[in-house]
């Protein structure tokens, strides 16, 4: 696991810049504690940090290969790289390491895609081809592992994360036509970012560029209904037997490490699953981390314990309390790079810290629920025929009571329960369309995620499939991306066995019976698995989530609170993305307990403090700035 920058002239001539290179590396060194290095051959400059998960004597980078004029900076973890080297061995290839990067670097043939699809992993790399003439970039089929890009001054700029960009002398701008979606939803679709200028290298594509190019190519190399999922287990076995095997074989692969490994067990069926998994396979302690809070509405740390206490493993929970919380929250701003989407970014960034002291690796629950259909709001798309024919009259009215009784979960799905389009193009708004309008928010839907449910609609999927698949391209990769941020900030690497792609592909083929019955309950393999290890109760209990006490925190005016202010002043103001009177006018009635507006005020302060961070400053490093 590790940080990856570089940079190509585009005129052929002009030599790579050494001095920016590796004020590029240094800039993600969180991301590699261990080790640093760069290549630098004429108009083409690669750099890498690494942090040591496998041959840790033998991973060096960049990885060169000099018969064939290569050279390749990786970021991530092919699993099933012995099977792949044995392969190359029985052609005749010798390998001097034991790591996967070499494998990866032997495997490449860079003018064609379809090699790709034999890497069972995470990866983000960029190959520099000598004899073509050509840099090629990669990254994983679901987005696990970053990588940007810009155009600027004649040359290519890439890296692990967006704050190694800004430092090439980019323009710091916002991509203002980005801003009403991220309010709404939390995330930026499609290739742009927050930042104008800067591109996110979609999952499951490949770019292409070389000396003379204007700008590159992009292709895709996956799509999760292009195989055959069915493949991958055995018919023979039911559907459950079939799951057992395929989860039992992804956590396999990602137990493969020469460092200490653990779990994040928040006590949820998911990660609870995967920690009981992976405490049968491994030999030895194990340590488990989780999240606790003060607040007893928000507190499910006691399934947490009961989970390891029935595995026996070493757990671990943080507590944070309001003031802690926003002690830490512009740090954690400087360390992702974009607006923080999920409240509980915050405590991830901590509970990374504190798993650290312990291990290097861990195992985490993300993707069952856009998988298996975990998330509550999925049953609207599936209510949306029957709510529909209830008359116009009726629906309006229940949707004002439900906002009346301050239902707001309820209210954000009612609003577009009515139409099947609007349930699944925004079934992951944060914000309800009443908050959005109060603070002047209009016009959130960029071309960009339209033209992703499009793509998605004509796959020819069931009308589940097509919500699971849509947020596998659009919600999933904001959690992903907190998710690599937090722990390579302390160096620890995460690893998701949901999102195997063997398993992806194979969800997509099963009956819809074996994840929801409409109105009834949802994540049904992945809870039938669980069942036979935990107490029914708390398999079957109602999903929490990971919530964080933001409204009630919000109101401490020496703790978060404090943060509103940054929505209440002239520099707000003077942006012009919402109405600052109308805004002013949410913190006080939200200061005063009258209602809560903490979904969209959190969107606003998110916002508002990455901008102070990064653009109207320049940050070499959390709460400094650069002379």
């Amino acid at each position: 696991m590790c940080g990856i920058a570089g940079m190509l002239s585009l005129d052929g001539a002009r030599p790579a810049d050494s001095e920016m290179l590796a004020r590029m590396v240094d800039y993600i060194a969180h991301r590699g504690p261990d080790d640093k290095g760069v290549y630098i051959q004429g108009p083409v400059g690669l750099g890498h940090r690494r942090l040591s998960i496998l041959d840790i004597e033998g991973g060096h980078q960049p990885w060169l290969d000099q018969g064939r004029g290569r050279a390749l900076v990786y970021n991530g973890e092919v699993y099933n790289y012995r099977e792949l080297r044995s392969k190359l061995q029985s052609r005749g290839m010798s390998f001097r390491s034991n790591c996967d990067t070499e494998v990866l670097l032997q495997m490449a043939e860079p003018g064609e895609d379809d090699w790709l699809n034999s890497l069972n992993g995470m990866f983000a790399f960029a190959l520099w081809d000598e004899r073509l003439q050509e840099l090629y970039l990669a990254r994983d089929r679901l987005g696990i592992k970053p990588l940007y890009y810009t155009l600027h001054d004649g040359r290519f700029y890439f890296a692990s994360e967006i704050k190694v960009l800004l430092a090439v002398g980019l323009p710091r701008l916002v991509n203002e036509k980005a801003v009403p979606e991220f309010l709404a939803f939390r995330t930026v679709s499609g290739s742009e970012t927050i930042v104008r200028g800067i591109w996110a290298l979609p999952p499951g594509h490949v770019l292409r560029i070389r000396p003379g190019d204007a700008a590159p190519r992009i292709d895709k190399f996956w799509d999760d209904v292009a195989n055959d999922g069915s493949a991958w287990a055995d018919k023979t076995l039911n559907y459950e037997e079939q799951f057992h095997q395929l989860i039992e074989s992804a956590i396999r692969y990602r137990l493969i490490a020469d460092v200490p490994v653990g779990t994040y067990n928040s006590g949820g069926v998911d990660s609870s699953l995967i920690t009981a998994k992976v405490r049968q396979q491994m030999d030895g302690e194990l340590h488990t981390f989780s999240v606790g809070f003060m607040e007893d509405e928000h507190d499910e740390s006691q399934y947490a314990q009961v989970v390891a206490d029935r595995l026996g493993t070493h757990h671990h929970t943080l507590v944070m309390s309001g003031r802690e919380y926003a002690d830490a929250l512009e740090e954690t701003v400087w360390y992702c790079d974009q607006p923080i989407n999920h409240a509980h970014t915050v405590q991830l960034l901590q509970l990374s810290r504190l798993a650290k002291q312990y291990v290097t690796v861990v195992l985490t629950g993300e993707g069952a629920d856009e998988l298996f259909a975990g998330y509550p709001r999925y049953q609207i798309p599936m209510l949306a025929a029957r709510l529909a024919v209830l008359p116009g009259p009726l629906h309006s009215g229940l949707g004002r009571l439900l906002e009346l009784l301050h239902m707001r979960r309820l209210v954000k799905l009612f609003e577009v329960s009515s139409d099947l389009d609007r349930s699944i193009l925004e079934g992951a708004r944060f914000c309800s369309l009443s908050e959005l309008s109060s603070a002047g928010i209009t016009d959130f839907i960029p071309e960009a995620r339209r033209e992703l449910y499009r793509v998605t609609r004509s796959k020819g999927l069931s009308r589940l499939e097509q919500v699971l698949s849509f947020d596998r391209g659009t919600y999933l990769p904001a959690l992903l991306d907190r998710l690599d941020r937090t722990t390579m900030a302390s160096g620890v690497e995460a690893r998701v066995p949901f999102l195997d792609y063997r398993l992806v592909e194979w969800s997509m083929r099963i009956p819809e019976a074996f994840k929801m019955k409409i109105g009834r309950d949802n994540k049904i393999l992945v809870k039938k698995l669980a069942a036979r290890i935990f107490p029914r109760e708390m398999i079957y209990r109602r999903k929490v989530g990971f919530g964080v006490p933001v409204g009630k925190w919000f109101r401490d005016k020496d703790g978060l609170g404090r943060y509103l202010d940054l929505v209440t002043d002239d520099t707000f103001a003077a942006r012009n993305y919402c109405d600052a009177s109308r805004v002013r006018k949410l913190v006080e009635r939200h200061r005063n307990g009258v209602s809560d507006h903490s979904d969209v005020l959190w969107g606003l302060v998110s916002l508002e403090l990455w901008q102070r961070t990064f653009i109207d400053r320049v940050m070499d490093s959390p709460g400094k700035s650069m002379s």
